[in-house]
């Protein structure tokens, strides 16, 4: 049995888009806006045509971030399951692209009502470092599954456990000794 908090925080998606632009902090906002009024920022979402060049870029990029960190390599397997998630609808892939070529993607699990915002991977090429690439791409996710009628976000830190699915690794042996 592990008992474990994988999110911070719970969005009410059935707020206003009003209210949850108005509710973020001050600083939050001036920084979506700064990648908004850049013309070469733009979302992209997956669907059919975008879903396995997006995946693969996550893949080439968290892999990188495993390398970096000193961490042992996630098993290929881990990238399948989350392919076929997002296939079978369960999963969605959003990634902020520069000039038309993705530089962060983020995976967020769900069902046809809740999301949860599950992993992180960018890449990490020096001119992208001091951005606010993630809060933008949060903003444009919390749009994006509001619009497709979804009622709760759960973010905060990326999850660490999603055992019904098997993807027990995202658990790390301090995060499991303390469960």
């Amino acid at each position: 049995f592990l008992d474990t908090t994988n999110t911070t925080c719970i969005l009410d998606l059935n707020n206003s888009q009003e209210d949850l632009w108005m509710n973020l902090r001050k600083r939050y906002k001036s920084l979506i806006n700064s990648l908004t009024k850049n013309g070469e920022y733009s979302i992209v979402c997956s669907n059919e045509s975008t879903l396995n060049e997006l995946h693969k870029y996550y893949v080439t990029f968290h892999k990188i971030h495993m390398k970096n960190a000193g961490k042992s390599l996630k098993s290929d397997l881990i990238y399948t399951k989350q392919l076929n998630l997002a296939q079978q609808n369960l999963a969605t892939i959003i990634a902020v692209n520069f000039q038309n070529h993705p530089i962060i993607i983020n995976y967020f699990f769900h069902d046809t009502t809740n999301v949860v915002y599950a992993s992180n991977a960018y890449d990490t090429h020096e001119s992208f470092k001091n951005l606010p690439l993630n809060h933008y791409l949060l903003w444009h996710s919390t749009l994006y599954f509001k619009q497709r009628g979804f009622k709760k976000f759960g973010f905060g830190q990326p999850c660490s456990l999603n055992s019904i699915n098997g993807f027990m690794d995202y658990a790390d042996e301090k995060e499991l000794s303390i469960s």
